[in-house]
């Protein structure tokens, strides 16, 4: 007998998980992750998402957790690949409401351009206190966050092995859990310690805590790994 969620129709799934993806959303947007004059556009677009893709979405549901709870993932994954993808033209600074369109100035322009250049000033000064871990943290942390890698990152981490690791990171989309295996992989060709993933993980959320101590320590600025990680990725875009 099919499943009952897949008989939805599309007016019943959407008063479904409307609410769901306006929570979603609205986490990302009090996180300072996604701009607030975006929440509405966002909000809409993965709901038309989840609708266009419901057959594949639905028939995956495998009933090990709410359908509720599923639900929320599926959206939540949704909705990092917008930030991970439209980042770059939000500068991830902390939020400014954009103003209307015909305020806005060349001055209001050059604002904006000078505020997140200093964000990532700051953010290769907090990085400098991680000495000669830096470089590791620096591949590490892009990595797992799909963060755009060439092969300089790696030469800083690893000189000699850079194209055995380029090409270890590189093998296409690989989830989280399977991302620490894979650095645990890394840590043994590089520092020639056997470790586990596990071990990775606890490094690498460590050093993100210490990172986002250093940033918010001023109390100017409420990054979360998330907003962070767009930061990092918003640094590599030389045209900002």
């Amino acid at each position: 007998m099919p499943d009952r969620n897949i008989l939805l129709t599309d007016i019943q799934l959407l008063e479904r998980i409307s609410p769901l993806a306006e929570k979603v959303v609205g986490r990302y947007v009090a996180k300072k992750a996604i701009p607030r004059r975006e929440q509405e556009d966002i909000q809409q677009g993965i709901l038309e998402k989840f609708i266009r893709s419901k057959e594949k979405i639905l028939t995956s549901f495998e009933g090990k957790s709410q359908f509720k709870t599923y639900c929320i993932a599926v959206l939540n994954r949704m909705c990092c690949e917008i930030i991970r993808n439209e980042s770059k033209h939000w500068y991830a600074v902390s939020e400014m409401e954009q103003a209307p369109q015909e305020d806005i100035s060349p001055d209001f322009i050059t604002e904006k351009r000078t505020l997140l250049k200093q964000e990532i000033k700051r953010l290769d000064e907090a990085m400098l206190f991680f000495n000669g871990s830096r470089a590791k943290y620096n591949v590490f942390i892009r990595y797992f966050n799909d963060i755009p890698l060439n092969e300089n990152y790696i030469m800083q981490y690893s000189p000699g092995n850079e194209k055995q690791i380029f090409k270890l990171l590189n093998t296409g989309k690989t989830k989280k859990g399977d991302k620490f295996k894979i650095l645990a992989d890394v840590v043994r060709i590089v520092e020639n310690k056997d470790v586990k993933g596990d071990a990775v993980r606890m490094w690498l959320n460590k050093q993100t805590g210490i990172l986002l101590e250093r940033m918010n320590k001023s109390g100017d600025s409420n990054y979360t790994s998330e907003s962070l990680a767009i930061l990092l990725e918003v640094s590599e875009n030389k045209a900002y």
